[in-house]
């Protein structure tokens, strides 16, 4: 019944924004904090004919707004915002596969070279998508120390393939920090993104050469940033324990400082 009644409080806000359209059909997305819906649209004018509706809450709508409305300007892949009215965004549905589906699809086989390639090359795109996204959103620039404008929330579920480009979504989160963070976080994402069980040890290798990969390209386009080895392991660690906390997983440091031995020192080899 819940849903019902937002779906029903959508819609009438929807007209009010844009009065001229004809509202098809409302769909509930399933969200983990703010409301999503999916909204068909009769012969629109200038919108098409599928869009996405945000309702945020009113402490993440302008957060959300503006880092939207910034990016997108800047030339980042994210959706465009086609209306607003506090607390929803009306904005482009993003056509294609969330990261965390396309990472887990096929994943028992693993062990197939093409399987790897093709995984291989969305997450060097993730790399790219990334480091565009830090370098654009520099906030403080000094000597010692280069703060950005911190996505966070970055796992998978955020970020978009379509037609071979990236797509970040969700951008309730932002906050300035080292870059570090980041890509401490997306590091983490792959690690866990299993259902389940958190560490998946017969996958781990496949994961570790693909967030090898990962990093190998960040770095190799970065002319930015000085990135910290030790930055990287001390915000994994800090990120392990919030997923750990999530699922109600036991956190033991000692058990994963083995378990993540190889991929520690593959780190700091990059460095």
């Amino acid at each position: 019944m819940e849903n019902v009644k937002e779906i029903g409080e959508c819609k009438r806000n929807v007209k009010e924004i844009i009065p001229e359209i004809e509202i098809t059909s409302i769909k509930f997305l399933k969200a983990r904090k703010n409301l999503i819906f999916l909204i068909n649209l009769k012969n629109p004018q200038t919108l098409p004919e599928e869009i996405i509706i945000k309702k945020n809450s009113t402490k993440s709508f302008n957060t959300e707004y503006e880092n939207l409305i910034s990016n997108y300007q800047k030339g980042i892949l994210v959706p465009k915002i086609f209306a607003f009215k506090k607390p929803y965004i009306l904005m482009e549905k993003i056509d294609g596969l969330n990261l965390c589906d396309l990472l887990n699809d096929d994943l028992d086989n693993s062990t197939e070279n093409s399987i790897y390639i093709v995984k291989k090359e969305i997450f060097e795109k993730l790399a790219e998508w990334l480091y565009q996204y830090h370098e654009i959103n520099i906030t403080t620039e000094k000597k010692s120390q280069i703060l950005v404008r911190n996505k966070g929330d970055l796992r998978l579920k955020n970020f978009i393939y379509h037609e071979k480009n990236i797509y970040g979504i969700d951008f309730e989160n932002v906050y300035e920090g080292i870059p570090e963070n980041d890509i401490a976080e997306v590091i983490v994402s792959i690690i866990t993104t299993s259902p389940g069980d958190i560490f998946r040890d017969e996958l781990l290798e496949f994961k570790i050469n693909l967030i090898l990969d990962f990093l190998l390209r960040y770095m190799k386009i970065n002319t930015k940033f000085i990135i910290s080895n030790n930055e990287i392991v001390k915000c994994l660690y800090s990120h392990l324990k919030i997923v750990a906390k999530r699922r109600h997983v036991e956190y033991n440091e000692e058990i994963l400082n083995k378990k993540f031995q190889i991929l520690l020192e593959k780190i700091q080899n990059i460095f």
